[in-house]
């Protein structure tokens, strides 16, 4: 009878009591990549190799605190620009017969402005204007997730996925406007490293609608490193 009557008294009692909550998931999350000392880090580069539709072009994806990115790919001896300035993006595209920089349009720059935030979207949510939601359980290719769902002011939506084993980001998704329509992205981050004692995805998969449009596989990744005071800003 105490046994019946104790199994019916934890059934009673709400799931949610023994389900982490988004801060517990991610203190543990935070934990494991050891974001303590990203926060001290001011600059971050990576270089590499992207793969786009069976071809391989050398990157190098520059990010310093407090929002300013810089990704450079280099093609048939020609260098495409995407850059962020903190306050708004810019391009310098070869390939599209565009010599000389080129401010891009607010809307199509939130991306940058995203890749911009060396900590990610998950520190310190609610101080980005986030809003949050943790969502029911999914698998990731067998992996079982938490899911953090996220809204920013203008109403743009992202769902991050985190292993619940290891708390690691193994998949993003969000959504982009082009031309042709609502595209939704899924970026899948693997082959996590230390670096200095931070853990860092050296493999980023892209993907739009289901289908992969590019690989990003890093060679190496510095801390700090030396950068003009121009680096980030638009040339004249």
């Amino acid at each position: 009878m105490k046994k019946i009557f104790m199994f019916c008294l934890i059934a009673a009692i709400p799931f949610s009591i023994f389900a982490q909550s988004i801060d517990e998931i991610l203190q543990n999350h935070f934990r494991v990549i050891n974001q303590n000392k990203l926060t001290s880090i001011n600059s971050m580069q990576a270089k590499g190799i992207l793969s786009q539709s069976g071809q391989k072009m050398p990157f190098k994806m520059t990010q310093r605190r407090p929002m300013n990115f810089r990704l450079d790919i280099t093609f048939q001896g020609l260098t495409l620009i995407q850059a962020f300035d903190g306050t708004k993006g810019w391009s310098v595209n070869p390939f599209m017969g565009e010599d000389e920089a080129q401010e891009i349009p607010a809307e199509q720059s939130k991306n940058l402005k995203v890749q911009a935030d060396m900590d990610g979207a998950l520190f310190n949510w609610k101080d980005k204007g986030y809003t949050s939601e943790l969502l029911p359980n999914e698998k990731v290719e067998g992996i079982d997730c938490f899911v953090i769902f996220l809204k920013d002011a203008e109403n743009d939506e992202y769902k991050i996925f985190i292993d619940s084993e290891t708390f690691l980001i193994i998949k993003q998704t969000y959504k982009i406007e082009t031309p042709e329509g609502s595209i939704t992205m899924e970026i899948y981050p693997s082959d996590y490293q230390y670096v200095e004692g931070i853990i860092i995805a050296f493999s980023i998969e892209a993907k739009a609608d289901g289908q992969t449009i590019y690989t990003m596989n890093y060679d190496s990744v510095e801390f700090n490193p030396k950068l003009d005071e121009s680096y980030f800003k638009m040339p004249n």
